[in-house]
């Protein structure tokens, strides 16, 4: 397990920079970026007794409020944080402004008794921002019953799941609140993202390497935006 985890830590070290680096150039390259959120969370779930957590903010964001962030998710949550790496990277494009990114682990994060994924911590932390999206990547066995489609007077909450992937987007329509609201889960159907107990080690890590591309795509995505962004003026 621990030759797992510094496997998937090595690739995506790789990946990020790679794609941090093209970034800037595809953004000139493409008519039109995709829609990026403020806030993107990536948490990794599954390998060894411990959770990996991403927090990407396609923005400036000062070591202070990061630190808040962090401080409140944790009052929040109750979870044990630790391993937390803050980074900073500036885009290729003269005058752009940098992207922070914070990352930690922490026991457990999804739980596979009840079949619920976190989302409320994180949409009342990140209430300030307009868009915030929550990309869980599990690959333990796992039978989802958590929120799917959700809409009331504060947010509107979209899930899009694909296998081992659950997506969820939250769009901010009132963000005075202290509590979203949010409720648990529904009566959504049961979908099982696969077995993993009987898997050889083999397989293991084609499966953490096609996670870590998709958490790569995702940084792509961000790096594009902000030098989209600051480019044009925006």
């Amino acid at each position: 397990m621990t030759t797992h985890r510094f496997l998937l830590k090595l690739f995506l070290a790789i990946i990020l920079l790679q794609c941090v680096s093209l970034a800037c150039y595809a953004a000139d390259k493409r008519s039109q970026a995709a829609e990026i959120p403020d806030v993107l969370v990536l948490v990794l779930s599954g390998i060894g007794s411990f959770d990996k957590v991403s927090i990407n903010y396609a923005s400036d964001v000062s070591d202070k409020d990061v630190d808040s962030d962090l401080k409140n998710l944790a009052q929040a949550t109750r979870w044990q944080m630790r391993d937390a790496k803050q980074t900073t990277q500036t885009a290729a494009v003269p005058g752009a402004k940098p992207i922070t990114s914070v990352s930690f682990d922490t026991p457990r994060v999804v739980s596979t008794t009840d079949g619920i994924l976190p989302v409320e911590p994180f949409v009342d932390v990140f209430k300030r921002f307009k868009t915030i999206r929550i990309n869980y990547l599990i690959t333990m066995q796992f039978s989802f019953a958590g929120l799917k489609n959700f809409e009331n007077d504060f947010v509107n909450v979209v899930l899009k799941q694909s296998g081992n992937s659950y997506e969820y987007t939250v769009s901010m329509k009132n963000n005075d609140f202290e509590r979203a609201g949010l409720p648990d889960g529904t009566n959504a159907s049961v979908e099982t993202s696969g077995d993993q107990a009987g898997m050889s080690g083999a397989k293991r890590v084609i499966i953490i390497v096609g996670l870590a591309l998709l958490g790569a795509v995702f940084a792509y995505f961000v790096a594009a935006y902000i030098c989209k962004r600051r480019k044009t003026g925006e």
